[in-house]
């Protein structure tokens, strides 16, 4: 079963495209922005609670803005021979349920 990063990786070039469009540009600048603001919250905050749940979302936002440098890597890596490109195995139908 392939992870998550895997299932996205095999649309590498359909998901680098997208980023591409004006949607996505917004929404990358809409992502960087709040990350500032969190990271602005999580400099002034003296709440342990607050402080773990800001790190938690810096963590996920920080992975979401990662996603273009990812696709990027694996598909240069796929190019240049030093990556092999991931294929994902169609699920086969199980026996009984047919």
């Amino acid at each position: 079963m392939a992870n998550k990063l895997d299932k996205l990786l095999v649309q590498a070039h359909k998901f680098r495209g997208w980023l591409q469009e004006e949607a996505a540009e917004c929404f990358n600048e809409f992502l960087r922005d709040y990350r500032k603001e969190i990271f602005d919250k999580l400099g002034t905050s003296h709440d342990t609670v607050e402080i773990y749940r800001f790190q938690g979302a810096l963590k996920v936002l920080d992975t979401l803005l990662g996603l273009r440098d990812e696709v990027d890597t694996y598909i240069k890596g796929v190019s240049s021979g030093k990556m092999r490109k991931i294929e994902i195995e169609k699920e086969k139908p199980n026996a009984l349920g047919n």
